[in-house]
């Protein structure tokens, strides 16, 4: 059984493992804002969300290897997506796998991170595209 719960100091170490396995974490990556997702007492996932004044930005979303491909990314966005009181904003390589969850293609707001602060360039730049996910209010 998987849970999501807001990460805590403890989950640091977990978090940080995740990330550079998946090559998600950058130098100005800041700590704060965690969901993690827990099976059988162990971070096996995590995703964040920086609150912005008109929107959210979701930043990372990762998993153990072992755990990718068996629903719990899924599980773990759904759950944060459904407590969101905006639009949410991301940047991806995978957009089919976020219209899964109602994100579709956008320009970039001028208020969103900047693409070299998440160390785009590093990725796939030509595969990147920006995406929003509608508050219905």
């Amino acid at each position: 059984m998987v849970l999501t719960r807001p990460a805590g100091p403890k989950d640091l170490p977990a978090i940080k493992e995740i990330l550079l396995e998946c090559d998600e974490t950058t130098a100005a990556q800041d700590w704060t804002n965690f969901q993690v997702a827990e099976k059988g007492g162990s971070v096996v996932g995590a995703v964040k969300l920086d609150e912005h004044e008109d929107f959210f930005f979701l930043s990372s979303l990762a998993l153990k290897p072992a755990e990718q491909n068996q629903g719990v990314a899924s599980f773990l966005l759904a759950q944060v997506l459904a407590k969101m009181t905006k639009d949410v904003y991301l940047y991806t390589i995978i957009p089919e796998f976020f219209r899964r969850f109602g994100f579709s293609e956008t320009d970039p707001l001028p208020t969103l991170p900047k693409k070299d602060k998440m160390e785009c360039d590093r990725c796939h730049p030509s595969l990147c595209v920006c995406m929003v996910r509608r508050h219905a209010a």
